[in-house]
């Protein structure tokens, strides 16, 4: 079972422009102040895959994975395993951060707690 927190992603503090992934200055306004913060999880999905290998050992008994692209609210698009049955494309999702891997997002359709 996979455990979650809440989203939490690079926010500029003089734009407030949410980056993702990891910067070293801002994609909107080039300030190099980033903090990390808690953002909004929701979004929608943009496209989706099944993985059917992986290279990292710890993956592989999950296989075949799921990772869906998913336009956060927030603002930038990022890539999250996906916890679920198949995503539709605009399907309103909500996305957290694993405890359980190194850092990893994990996506579920919105209003449906991860349970995975």
């Amino acid at each position: 079972m996979t455990t979650t927190r809440p989203l939490e992603l690079q926010v500029c503090r003089q734009c407030k422009a949410v980056q993702y992934p990891v910067r070293e200055v801002c994609r909107n306004c080039l300030g190099a102040e980033l903090i990390t913060e808690p953002v909004d999880d929701r979004g929608s999905v943009l496209s989706w895959t099944r993985l059917h290998a992986s290279l990292e050992p710890e993956f592989r008994d999950r296989l075949p994975l799921l990772v869906a692209s998913i336009h956060l609210d927030a603002g930038p698009v990022v890539l999250a395993r996906w916890n679920g049955s198949e995503p539709a494309i605009g399907q309103p999702a909500t996305v957290a951060m694993s405890d359980n891997h190194r850092p990893l997002l994990v996506a579920t359709q919105a209003g449906v707690e991860s349970n995975d």
